[in-house]
Protein backbone atom coordinates (compact mmCIF):
# COMPACT_ATOMS: atom_id res chain seq x y z
CA UNK A 1 0.00 0.00 0.00
CA UNK A 2 3.14 2.47 -0.22
CA UNK A 3 2.59 2.73 -4.19
CA UNK A 4 -1.30 3.40 -3.91
CA UNK A 5 -3.24 4.60 -1.75
CA UNK A 6 -6.37 1.34 -2.62
CA UNK A 7 -5.64 -2.43 -2.71
CA UNK A 8 -7.88 -4.83 -3.58
CA UNK A 9 -7.61 -8.65 -2.52
CA UNK A 10 -9.75 -11.59 -2.24
CA UNK A 11 -10.81 -12.91 1.32
CA UNK A 12 -11.57 -16.56 1.86
CA UNK A 13 -15.45 -17.16 3.05
CA UNK A 14 -15.85 -20.66 2.69
CA UNK A 15 -14.10 -23.37 0.61
CA UNK A 16 -13.45 -22.25 -2.88
CA UNK A 17 -16.07 -18.78 -2.26
CA UNK A 18 -13.66 -15.70 -1.88
CA UNK A 19 -15.02 -11.70 -1.29
CA UNK A 20 -13.14 -8.96 -3.11
CA UNK A 21 -12.58 -6.12 -0.60
CA UNK A 22 -10.83 -2.90 -0.79
CA UNK A 23 -8.28 -1.40 1.76
CA UNK A 24 -7.84 2.06 1.14
CA UNK A 25 -5.93 4.76 3.08
CA UNK A 26 -7.53 7.85 4.76
CA UNK A 27 -7.41 11.15 2.95
CA UNK A 28 -4.16 13.24 3.75
CA UNK A 29 -1.86 10.43 4.38
CA UNK A 30 1.57 11.60 3.78
CA UNK A 31 4.32 10.00 1.50
CA UNK A 32 6.43 10.13 4.82
CA UNK A 33 4.05 7.73 6.49
CA UNK A 34 3.28 5.67 3.78
CA UNK A 35 7.24 4.95 4.03
CA UNK A 36 7.17 3.72 7.50
CA UNK A 37 4.72 1.12 6.80
CA UNK A 38 5.88 -2.45 6.23
CA UNK A 39 3.99 -5.75 5.83
CA UNK A 40 5.81 -9.04 5.88
CA UNK A 41 4.44 -12.40 5.48
CA UNK A 42 6.98 -15.39 6.72
CA UNK A 43 6.63 -18.37 9.06
CA UNK A 44 5.79 -16.87 12.60
CA UNK A 45 7.50 -20.02 14.44
CA UNK A 46 10.75 -18.73 12.52
CA UNK A 47 10.49 -14.97 13.47
CA UNK A 48 13.42 -14.62 15.44
CA UNK A 49 15.42 -16.18 12.49
CA UNK A 50 14.07 -13.25 9.88
CA UNK A 51 15.25 -10.11 12.63
CA UNK A 52 17.63 -9.00 10.57
CA UNK A 53 16.38 -9.04 7.47
CA UNK A 54 12.73 -7.08 8.30
CA UNK A 55 14.74 -4.97 11.10
CA UNK A 56 11.92 -3.87 14.76
CA UNK A 57 8.92 -2.14 14.78
CA UNK A 58 6.72 0.27 16.74
CA UNK A 59 3.34 -1.85 16.00
CA UNK A 60 3.13 -5.58 15.63
CA UNK A 61 -0.63 -6.68 14.42
CA UNK A 62 -0.87 -10.85 14.66
CA UNK A 63 -4.54 -11.85 14.08
CA UNK A 64 -5.74 -15.42 13.87
CA UNK A 65 -2.51 -16.73 14.26
CA UNK A 66 -1.46 -18.04 17.38
CA UNK A 67 -3.60 -21.04 18.06
CA UNK A 68 -2.92 -21.73 14.47
CA UNK A 69 1.06 -22.41 14.87
CA UNK A 70 2.82 -25.61 15.68
CA UNK A 71 4.75 -23.47 17.91
CA UNK A 72 3.34 -20.47 19.51
CA UNK A 73 5.91 -20.24 21.77
CA UNK A 74 8.83 -19.64 19.29
CA UNK A 75 6.55 -16.73 17.96
CA UNK A 76 6.13 -15.23 21.63
CA UNK A 77 9.49 -15.41 22.51
CA UNK A 78 11.37 -13.79 19.14
CA UNK A 79 8.73 -10.73 19.51
CA UNK A 80 11.68 -9.16 21.53
CA UNK A 81 13.81 -9.29 18.62
CA UNK A 82 11.11 -7.79 16.37
CA UNK A 83 9.23 -5.07 18.26
CA UNK A 84 10.86 -1.68 19.47
CA UNK A 85 11.11 -1.00 23.25
CA UNK A 86 7.60 0.85 24.16
CA UNK A 87 6.24 -0.68 20.77
CA UNK A 88 2.84 -2.66 20.82
CA UNK A 89 1.75 -6.37 19.79
CA UNK A 90 -1.74 -6.24 18.97
CA UNK A 91 -2.86 -10.15 19.53
CA UNK A 92 -6.42 -11.02 18.12
CA UNK A 93 -7.03 -14.48 18.80
CA UNK A 94 -10.45 -16.95 18.87
CA UNK A 95 -8.26 -19.48 20.44
CA UNK A 96 -9.63 -22.37 18.52
CA UNK A 97 -6.79 -24.64 19.11
CA UNK A 98 -6.08 -27.22 16.24
CA UNK A 99 -4.88 -30.82 17.19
Amino acid sequence: MQKSDRMKFKVPIEADIHEEVVAAHNEGVSAEMLNRVNFFVGDACKLKDYSSEIGTFDGVTMANLLCRLPDPMACLDALPHVVNKGGVVVMVTPFSWLE
